[in-house]
């Protein structure tokens, strides 16, 4: 019977079992004399060393699996409480689920997937048609695309192209009173609750500055915005969002599934998450 019995070399080596020199077999390193053949066996000097490696516990703490870290959330989480994410699919939901959040209301059951993808090992998230979405925090400029709704603050915006003609005839010819043609490209739309719209704002210049004060779209209220939070802009790559180094950044509902990556952001129902990766 073979015994992890090793003694400690050099560099983080151990000496765990060695070759007789008449027979070949592996023979434990405290045994005096082979096993298989009576010879005497050579001290633990002339083995060759083995490399063994520390195995955790469990593959929750395996390197490269990631855990979902709660900063912010309802009277059921706290700051700091962890979710390890050890398996292929979690899904995060209220009723159901590995992620479950059963006080908060905003959350659909199920809500969302985290999962590795099969080919590259990647940690994605998915919305899995939840009634309010799951949001991600923008790590830089984004392309918004017709419908697309991000979270400033406590507000919610949905961003829409605008197709402006300069007539609109009525059934019988007569043209509509109208305001002078400007050359506007998109607006956005506060959405309230119940999916009603709340302020709607086009700018001529095809720019809006998102804020509490002093902005062209202004929530004076809000706390959890900055004075200069967010932008839309359009460019030569299309109509672009830019959080504006904001104090709690700026989040867009997801439309696809997403690779994440170490330090994330997500919103998901009321609770704030953030994506850790084990070293």
């Amino acid at each position: 019977m073979r015994r992890a019995v090793g003694f400690p070399a050099r560099h983080g080596v151990f000496v765990v079992e060695l070759k007789c020199n008449n027979c070949g077999a592996m023979v434990p390193v405290d045994h005096k004399f082979c096993g298989r053949c009576g010879a005497a066996t050579p001290g633990p000097e002339a083995a060759a060393p083995v490399r063994r490696t520390t195995r955790p516990f469990s593959e929750l703490m395996a390197p490269g699996r990631a855990r979902i870290t709660v900063l912010k959330g309802t009277q059921d989480t706290f700051p700091g409480m962890t979710f390890h994410l050890g398996a292929t699919h979690h899904v995060l939901g209220r009723h159901e689920g590995e992620l479950l959040f059963e006080e908060d209301n905003l959350i659909s059951s199920p809500h969302a997937d985290f999962f590795y993808e099969e080919t590259s090992g990647k940690l994605m998230v998915e919305d899995k048609g939840s009634v309010n979405g799951s949001y991600i925090r923008l790590r830089g400029p984004h392309r918004l695309r017709a419908g697309d709704v991000f979270l400033v603050g406590q507000q919610v915006l949905r961003f829409e192209y605008l197709e402006v003609s300069e007539r609109y005839p009525a059934a019988d010819g007569t043209l509509q009173y109208v305001s002078p043609m400007r050359p506007y490209r998109f607006r956005l739309i506060q959405i309230l609750p119940g999916g009603h719209d709340g302020q709607i704002l086009s700018s001529p210049t095809n720019e809006v500055i998102i804020g509490r004060q002093g902005s062209d779209m202004a929530f004076d209220e809000d706390v959890h915005l900055s004075e200069r939070h967010a932008r839309v802009y359009l460019d030569d790559k299309g109509v672009m969002l830019e959080d504006l180094d904001s104090s709690n950044g700026t989040y867009v509902r997801l439309r696809q599934a997403q690779a994440l990556e170490h330090g994330d952001h997500l919103f998901v129902g009321q609770q704030l998450l953030r994506v850790e990766f084990n070293p």
